[in-house]
């Protein structure tokens, strides 16, 4: 499994190194528990972008002790809001995947490496939204939602094989360290599924849509199998250019 992970690493690297007028960016997630506020695992995000579009992200997951366990490669240029994805955790042996295919959308999941692949392709509704394309997401609609409307998209859950409702919405404005920032929230419109899933709550700066804190389930797992709760910090001081094409 760590083979595939830096095999994974090395293609994603090498796949856009000959794009001209790329850029080539950097930014470092914290996760850390809801309760105690331990450190569980840092996320690093390489972004490449072209003539300010992303194309791809390679994001590397180290745990506390600085061990790699996990990658995940995004490729935006099919669909940004529903890009292809791959992760692997090579701890808990979880991945899960999308692939387009024309009108088509292809899933992959399995919790662990003793559990069976599970398969299934999907019609791909219009302006659905899987793994990191929601990150494109806020920043298209990003004066509808802080102008005060909310934004209603299906979310591809990789574990239940499908695309489910979910809204967007600003929550409130708040006022921290005298600096200002926006909170908004992602939930699913069914009541019931929101009761068993809850709300994501996303602090933005307030001028632009760049993510400060995620608080919510994350997509990492515990030995048991189970999505980590989590709050997880990106520093603007550890956002940095890598190179410029």
């Amino acid at each position: 499994m760590m083979k595939t992970l830096f095999t994974i690493i090395f293609i994603s690297a090498n796949l856009f190194s000959g794009i001209a007028h790329a850029l080539e960016t950097e930014r470092v997630g914290y996760a850390y528990t809801q309760d105690s506020g331990e450190l569980i695992y840092t996320e690093t995000h390489n972004e490449i972008r072209k003539e300010g579009r992303i194309i791809s992200d390679t994001v590397t997951y180290h745990d506390a002790n600085g061990k790699l366990f996990a990658v995940k490669y995004v490729d935006y240029s099919p669909n940004p809001l529903a890009p292809d994805f791959h992760l692997e955790n090579s701890r808990t042996g979880h991945t899960e995947s999308g692939k387009n295919r024309g009108e088509q959308y292809q899933v992959k999941f399995s919790e662990s490496d003793q559990a069976e692949i599970e398969s299934k392709t999907l019609l791909l509704p219009d302006n659905a939204v899987a793994d990191a394309g929601f990150d494109e997401l806020i920043i298209t609609y990003w004066e509808d939602i802080v102008a005060g409307k909310a934004v209603s998209r299906k979310f591809l859950i990789p574990s239940l094989l499908g695309f489910y409702d979910f809204r967007i919405y600003q929550a409130d404005v708040q006022m921290k360290d005298g600096e200002r920032s926006r909170i908004i929230h992602v939930e699913p419109e069914n009541f019931f599924y929101r009761l068993l899933g809850g709300t994501t709550r996303l602090e933005y700066a307030y001028e632009e849509p760049r993510l400060r804190v995620f608080k919510g389930v994350s997509n990492m797992r515990d030995a048991e199998g189970d999505n980590l709760q989590v709050k997880i910090v990106f520093p603007v001081e550890d956002i940095r250019v890598v190179s410029r094409d």
